[in-house]
């Protein structure tokens, strides 16, 4: 936490070495650096800030260099200013100087994790750095059996990875319906085009050159393209504040979208692009019209219509194929959504606060322990409170807890793990646990006590085969910086409901619940979860008060409400079924208007034909089936390539689906039967209009 002008902050920061900032080439507004000296202990206290801290505080003072910020509690000398533009993770505010401590055995010494950077050379590869990683770690699990295997990436997939999937996915599904929109005005425009052979054949009898219908085809494409582009955008920035609220909180600065000039231009270039490249096709049929053989006729062609019938039949097949993926996505994604919400969460989250606290390297265990032991008998004093308690390890957070990984005694098998929580005997009762077997933590599991623990239902079945837990022994370890240190063994007392701990929905560590009072390393930052029965805003001014009155220096607790993280925890899901809905109503949308203006155009171009059939005797059921005849053929060729297409798309959902299979049967007959009826109703309409045809208007027509 930083002192500002506005009070104690909690900011993001890096703790740095002086090689840090060559890697990555970057170099300071004003000042320097870190050396050597400032990451001994015991060194000078220094600070380099950002470009917007160093305006926030100092209003960009070049003075700013010599003078002091008071962090954690502690003031150090501002020595340089960073441009705004560096950021290596999620925008770091300022950078101290790492300082590593020595080699300890200390069981009590607080387990700390660092990562590396590095610019590899040109001739190395990610894949070599990972291979001779796991050699080192190998060599050192003979030594420590719980040394963790690390994790190599690029700065790329650290900064994007979570979402260049997302946006990849997202970005093809644009570009798979713009295709789509294309293949619809090329439809429509080939049979306008077809339509309109006496209008250009005329022309070209009276002098205009073929280029020269050419250009005039395309400039009214082109005039259509930029009039679609201009209402995508007003549609865009219309609905920029929905997409905004809707997105999860995982998609960063949703605020900075908008409609800048860069989307303006790209808007602008592809809609030129696509009514060129889509407009050659009518353009081209209109300049070879034969005037002679046209003109002569009397009566409008159908020759051109015969000549591009088959694109047009092709693309509506396409876009039926094209708007099944879409639909069986949105499908699998709505089902797991609806699984998802089904699933039961092992606690009550209605009317339970939750405040985030972190007091810093200047409290101790006793101090921390006094701090908060303050607060949360300030907040028992409330009338409406019903229960408190302290946790490291909240649900849906990483305050504290973390896993542990014991190696399996058969060669072979893979690691046991758990995810452990350090917990105030109240926490069950404020998250509503429900008890299965044995007891609850209780206020005599205190420090000296025989170490005990509460475990999941998960964890019988993943550690004990399902045999009963309550009484067995479970290890962990004393210390987790250096494994010379001996494990002990904790007792189960008791068993809980499985309790939703995480916001992945990959499948989750079994859980186990610790005392409090007998954590092992310094607790300088925690959650208190309050169960109320009243509103949740008179007890969050409470805490603030209290923090503010026990330590000024303290920034605000950040206050959230379990209801509202439970509910986060679907939100990515919630996102993504929205998205795929859109477009698959979209998708929807375009394929019907296509097979309908195709059925639409065969019917104004054979009223002739059907007036004759109506006068010969054919009755209303038989025209009727006859333009059905036309559109049945291309619904299900449709059907049968998107089906084909869906089973190998829908392997990129797999991220996105939950206890399910991504090649889910009846969802992928209900969204073919669903996009098979709407399909028969676009065609009947056409056939039902040709059934009607007057047979007195229709021969009369030229």
């Amino acid at each position: 936490m930083i002192q500002t002008p506005a009070g104690p902050q909690r900011m993001n920061y890096v703790g740095a070495a002086p090689a840090y900032f060559g890697i990555f080439g970057v170099r300071p507004l004003i000042g320097r650096t870190f050396d050597e000296s400032e990451t001994k202990p015991g060194g000078p206290q220094v600070i380099v800030l950002s470009e917007p801290l160093w305006r926030e505080l100092f209003g960009a003072d070049p003075a700013a260099i010599g003078r002091t910020v008071t962090f954690d509690g502690r003031p150090r000398l501002v020595i340089g200013v960073l441009p705004a533009a560096f950021t290596v993770g999620r925008e770091e505010r300022f950078w101290v100087p790492l300082h590593v401590p020595e080699p300890t055995r200390d069981p009590n010494a607080e387990w700390v994790g660092y990562s590396v950077v590095a610019r590899l050379r040109a001739d190395a590869s990610i894949e070599a750095v990972q291979a001779e990683l796991a050699t080192i770690v190998g060599r050192l699990k003979q030594e420590r059996r719980n040394e963790p295997a690390p994790v190599v990436m690029t700065l790329h997939e650290r900064r994007h990875g979570a979402t260049r999937r997302p946006l990849l996915i997202l970005f093809g599904a644009v570009g798979v319906l713009l295709l789509t929109a294309c293949a619809n005005i090329a439809n429509l425009a080939l049979a306008r085009a077809a339509r309109r052979e006496r209008e250009f054949a005329l022309r070209l009898a009276l002098g205009a050159s073929r280029w020269r219908i050419v250009r005039f085809v395309l400039i009214e494409n082109l005039a259509l393209a930029l009039g679609g582009a201009a209402l995508g955008l007003m549609l865009v920035r219309a609905s920029l504040g929905w997409f905004v609220r809707v997105s999860p909180g995982s998609i960063q600065n949703t605020e900075a979208i908008g409609v800048s000039g860069a989307l303006i231009l790209y808007t602008s270039a592809v809609a030129i692009l696509t009514a060129l490249f889509f407009g050659m096709a009518p353009a081209l049929t209109a300049s070879r019209a034969a005037p002679n053989h046209t003109l002569a006729s009397g009566t409008q062609q159908a020759a051109g219509s015969r000549r591009h019938s088959f694109a047009r039949r092709a693309l509506v097949i396409g876009e039926l194929a094209i708007a099944l993926v879409f639909l069986t996505g949105a499908g699998l994604v709505g089902k797991t959504f609806w699984q998802v919400t089904r699933v039961e969460p092992g606690m009550q989250a209605d009317h339970v606060l939750i405040a985030h606290m972190a007091l810093g390297n200047r409290y101790t265990n006793a101090t921390a322990a006094a701090f908060f032991d303050a607060v949360i008998a300030r907040v028992r004093q409330h009338p409406s409170t019903r229960s408190a308690a302290w946790v490291q390890g909240a649900p849906m957070s990483h305050s504290g807890g973390g896993v542990v990984e014991f190696q399996s005694s058969q060669p072979g098998k893979p690691p046991k793990r758990y995810r452990l929580a350090s917990v105030d005997p109240e926490y069950f009762e404020t998250v509503g646990a429900q008890l299965v077997a044995g007891r609850f933590l209780t206020a005599q599991d205190r420090n000296g006590a025989p170490p005990v623990a509460v475990v999941s239902e998960g964890f019988s079945a993943r550690w004990l085969d399902g045999a009963p837990a309550v009484g067995r022994m479970i290890p962990n370890y004393k210390c987790r910086r250096n494994n010379d240190c001996d494990p002990f063994d904790i007792t189960i007392v008791g068993v809980v409901k499985e309790m939703v701990q995480e916001a992945s929905d990959k499948e989750p560590y079994p859980l186990v619940f610790r005392p409090m009072a007998q954590r092992q390393f310094i607790v300088n930052a925690g959650s208190l979860l309050v169960r109320t029965s009243g509103e949740l805003a008179p007890l969050q001014a409470i805490i603030r008060d209290e923090v503010r009155r026990l330590d000024p220096q303290q920034p605000e607790p950040g206050f959230f409400s379990l209801e509202r993280v439970m509910e986060e925890r679907i939100a990515p899901r919630k996102f993504t079924l929205v998205l795929l809905a859109s477009f698959a109503g979209l998708a929807v949308g375009l394929a019907i208007i296509g097979l309908y203006s195709v059925l639409a155009y065969l019917v104004a171009e054979r009223t002739r034909e059907i007036g004759i059939r109506i006068a010969i005797g054919a009755d209303a059921g038989r025209v009727t089936a006859m333009v059905l005849g036309q559109g049945l053929p291309l619904t299900i060729i449709g059907l049968v390539i998107g089906a084909a297409v869906s089973v190998a798309a829908v392997r990129v959902l797999r991220a996105w689906m939950y206890e399910m299979s991504v090649y889910d049967a009846p969802t992928f007959v209900a969204v073919s039967l669903l996009l098979g009826i709407v399909a028969l109703v676009a065609s009947w309409l056409p056939a039902r209009r040709a059934s009607r045809v007057d047979p007195v208007q229709a021969l009369r027509a030229d």
